[in-house]
């Protein structure tokens, strides 16, 4: 583990050369000693994005040139160029979306190893990393319709053709860029700490939970089913039905996961919220609660917190009419 960490701080130091100054360097550099989940938060986020869209770059290439596609001398001569565009294309993507990615998360992450007064602009900047880091990754899905379809017509593919790539790869990335979303949102919660501060800000483009579940459930399974729907495109024979049931089990567990990454993390803070209402009923009225949501959830939290203060407030005037008045008198009061 310590091998590690000196790794891990000369990386840090390494990246943070690129323009901080030196006390910077030397804040991050102390703080690998402290505050674990905190520190570790940009490189989470960017794990999580990377895994999600190259994960979903493999899928979608798979399915147009394994599964879906008409099985002829043609497929198998266009695999190659395909490959090499997605090989090519991939790559210059990864290296600029990293690259654009790591310098918006770079301001957020300096005032969170370096806690100061945030204004009003810089917490509503790190509210919107989850939908700036959706919209980045969809934007290079774009890119990659445009390349694909243009290799289709470069090598005189038909129309149906060029329209089930052109669908396949937009679709694909639809649902990406919803696994963007959810897993940068699960990854930041530090930073929402920081930046909501025990209130909830009402442009921080937080979506809500019928929102997110609605996402996790058309993204898990409606992008697999359409996908079933254009499988059939351009084919005579037979071998679609062992396509389609495949595909329906991809459906089956894509769905079930990000369900289950979406209601967990409603059900997380549910649950810190009714233990905290569970304290407060024992007696305990000196509890806060962390705000780390900007939706309804956030919002619940930040209520939470409103009730408590104002039971505190009770107790503090009830305590001075005692003092003044006696406790046989406040009692019958």
């Amino acid at each position: 583990m310590d091998f590690l960490r000196r790794i891990t701080a000369a990386f840090t130091a390494r990246w943070m050369s690129w323009g901080p100054p030196a006390t910077l360097r030397e804040t991050v550099t102390s703080h690998l000693a402290s505050e674990p989940s905190e520190r570790r938060a940009p490189f989470v986020v960017l794990f999580w994005i990377g895994a999600a869209n190259v994960i979903g770059g493999v899928v979608v290439f798979i399915y147009l040139n394994y599964i879906s596609d008409p099985l002829s001398d043609v497929t198998h001569r266009n695999t190659t160029s395909r490959l090499a565009l997605f090989v090519t294309y991939g790559s210059i993507a990864v290296i600029i979306g990293g690259i654009r990615m790591i310098t918006a998360i770079r301001p957020v992450w300096q005032w969170l190893i370096r806690p100061r007064p945030l204004q009003p602009h810089e917490r509503v900047t790190a509210l919107h990393l989850p939908i700036t880091m959706a919209r980045e990754a969809m934007g290079y899905w774009l890119g990659a319709v445009v390349a694909f379809a243009a290799l289709n017509v470069l090598e005189h593919m038909g129309a149906a053709e060029i329209l089930r790539v052109m669908l396949g790869i937009f679709l694909g990335g639809v649902s990406a860029s919803a696994f963007t979303y959810l897993f940068v949102e699960v990854s930041l919660r530090p930073v929402f700490i920081r930046a909501l501060e025990g209130e909830v800000i009402d442009n921080s483009l937080a979506l809500g939970i019928r929102a997110k579940l609605s996402l996790s459930r058309a993204m898990g399974s409606g992008i697999p089913m359409l996908w079933i729907a254009l499988s059939p495109f351009g084919r005579e024979d037979r071998e679609a039905i062992i396509d389609l049931a495949l595909l329906a089990w991809v459906g089956i567990v894509s769905g079930g996961t990000m369900v289950y990454i979406a209601a967990g993390s409603v059900a997380a803070r549910l649950a810190v919220v009714r233990h905290a209402m569970l304290r407060v009923q024992e007696g305990d009225i000196e509890i806060d609660l962390l705000v780390d949501d900007g939706g309804e959830l956030g919002r619940l939290q930040a209520g939470f917190n409103e009730m408590v203060a104002g039971l505190r407030q009770r107790e503090q005037l009830q305590n001075l009419f005692e003092r003044h008045v006696g406790d046989e008198v406040a009692r019958h009061a």
